[in-house]
């Protein structure tokens, strides 16, 4: 009964950590899947062995010299490659998976120094307070390898703090100062056997920030696949949070809505297919990107229907943005690899007005694609399209 107290902690630990491997498994749509399926192996291989080490050693009469030997090893293992993985996600994270790989390379010699000589390193088992635990310098030399591993995953996100999103910052910064410190007890109160509840605390954060699974669903849902622009959803919703910040008569503030409608869609579609009018939609989406940069966000709100929507930039600011757009799309032809229709030069109709002190933004946004309608019927009547044949 004594024992199963001792290791209330750590079966609470492996079941967490089983949890997350189901989750995880489960919205296998994140990148870094395989690796972070790999970190939490690794957690729950440590745990496991701790679970099983804190039973040998405690019948150490019952259980043969090199069983318990051997555990200890492996649990020590576990542990060394489960910090060393978490520095390649960190790499990974702050320089790239290309640069973060080559970095990792040289700092495999680490894990690989301690891996190699721990067999050779004596192991003691002393009587602690409530349970027996392992010392030596075996002992010591994991602590010291597994330290300056979980330093240079520390360092990396305190040196690259900046590259780090917000969503990263709170969920690992917290977790790795937790982890340090636990460690630093676990070294002065070996008894207390932390370190199971470290990697899982680790692993827990790497799912929550790096991970991000909730952050996922939420760029699902509200990002438009096929151009990477904010959706309908995403539009909906920052209406509603500029209605509540600006309000109907919020003093000072400056709203400019900028309304986008490419010409002859239909068209394209018609006469190449609809890969092509996608492929079309696709450039048009990039040039919007690359000229309306001041813009608070970019919306695509329909099939070939965008909107940008400024906040508290100058007009002239706009002004010039929304005219190096009509320069990107009068200048330009479509790419390459659009099918049949490489010779066809891009036309864009644009409308943009300053919201009215009092005037809810769904009135001027009616105002704006009102504007750009009418540049729209001077496009077709110029050209000589029949709108009846043609659709926006």
């Amino acid at each position: 009964m004594n024992l199963i107290l001792t290791l209330r902690s750590e079966i609470v630990c492996l079941v967490t950590l089983l949890l997350l491997l189901w989750y995880s498994s489960r919205h296998g749509f994140y990148d870094n899947a395989r690796k972070y399926t790999v970190l939490n192996l690794l957690a729950i291989g440590h745990v496991i062995f701790d679970i099983i080490t804190v039973i040998t050693v405690n019948n150490q009469d019952k259980v043969p010299p090199l069983v318990n030997r051997i555990c200890h090893e492996i649990f020590y293992m576990f542990a060394i490659l489960f910090c060393f993985t978490l520095v390649q996600f960190m790499l990974n994270l702050t320089y790239g998976v290309e640069k973060g790989r080559k970095i990792a390379r040289y700092l495999a010699v680490i894990p690989a120094l301690y891996l190699i000589t721990m067999s050779f390193l004596p192991i003691e088992y002393v009587q602690g307070n409530g349970t027996y635990y392992s010392f030596g310098p075996c002992v010591f030399a994991g602590y010291a390898c597994a330290m300056i591993l979980f330093f240079i995953s520390m360092m990396l996100t305190l040196l690259n703090i900046r590259k780090l999103s917000s969503h990263d910052r709170f969920a690992l910064i917290p977790a790795q100062v937790i982890m340090m410190i636990a460690l630093l007890v676990q070294i002065v109160i070996p008894e207390l056997l932390f370190t199971g509840a470290d990697v899982t605390l680790i692993t827990a954060a790497v799912l929550i920030g790096i991970i991000d699974p909730v952050g996922k669903f939420k760029h699902k849902a509200y990002f438009d696949q096929m151009t990477g622009l904010r959706n309908h959803n995403c539009y909906d919703d920052d209406i509603e949070t500029f209605r509540k910040e600006l309000g109907r008569d919020a003093t000072g503030r400056n709203l400019i809505y900028v309304a986008c409608d490419i010409n002859g869609l239909k068209q394209i579609n018609d006469e190449f297919g609809h890969a092509a009018g996608d492929d079309y939609i696709r450039h048009a989406s990039h040039s919007l990107r690359e000229s309306l940069t001041g813009a608070y966000s970019i919306y695509r709100t329909g099939g070939d229907e965008f909107c940008a929507i400024y906040i508290d930039t100058p007009t002239e600011q706009v002004k010039a943005e929304i005219a190096k757009l009509r320069r990107v799309f009068g200048n330009s032809k479509a790419d390459a690899g659009i099918r049949n229709v490489a010779d066809r030069p891009f036309s864009i109709s644009i409308g943009y007005v300053a919201a009215l002190r009092g005037e809810d933004i769904s009135e001027t946004a009616v105002r704006a694609d009102t504007m750009m309608m009418e540049e729209k019927r001077k496009y077709y009547q110029i050209n000589g399209i029949d709108r009846r044949r043609v659709s926006r």
